[in-house]
């Protein structure tokens, strides 16, 4: 398989993986340019970002490159794309440590990794995370950020969902990310 720059990170162009249409933005180096931009400058400074679906790894990748003072939780349930996540990382030369650190936990212990984790940030694009589950979630420590995005915004995108105690944030396509703020510091 060919392997292409994006970003901060290699990804191979892998069908089997990647949808079609995903294929040539990939080659071209824009896969999922506009959260590859903005994700880095939204997080806070010395963030603990716990990342619920981390599909290939890529945003991940990318942030914990260009941001050296995050510390980066990822998970991922999915068995295709966690064996890609190991290949797209091995490939980008982005090493496991314990600033980036790739949970054996399943989405169903978000709560257990929210304690363990004590994240200041919670990044969801696993859709199995139900909107209605998302409060209590938020509720276990103090996450300030909240980003909807991937898989998660595909199966719920109707969805009028507003986490309780934290305020949206402008600036994004909604259609690809939403983003909120904890009403405390928004």
């Amino acid at each position: 398989l060919d392997v292409y720059p994006n970003h901060s990170m290699k990804l191979p162009a892998d069908p089997r993986v990647f949808a079609a249409h995903v294929l040539p933005q990939i080659q071209q180096g824009k896969f999922e340019r506009g959260l590859a931009r903005k994700m880095p400058q939204a997080l806070e400074k010395s963030a603990t970002v716990l990342e619920l679906g981390s599909a290939v790894g890529f945003l991940a990748g990318h942030c914990a490159n260009e941001r050296p003072d995050l510390t980066w939780i990822l998970q991922e349930d999915n068995a295709g794309l966690r064996q890609m996540l190991g290949v797209v990382c091995g490939l980008s030369n982005r090493a496991f440590n314990d600033r980036f650190v790739l949970e054996d936990h399943k989405v169903d212990d978000a709560a257990q990794l929210i304690a363990d984790h004590k994240p200041s940030a919670l990044l969801i694009a696993d859709a199995a995370v139900l909107p209605q589950d998302i409060d209590a979630l938020l509720a276990q420590t103090g996450i300030t950020q909240l980003f909807l995005y991937g898989r998660w915004l595909e199966a719920h995108h109707a969805t009028a969902f507003a986490p309780t105690g934290f305020i949206a944030q402008d600036g994004f396509d909604p259609n690809l990310l939403r983003v909120f703020h904890a009403a405390a510091i928004a």
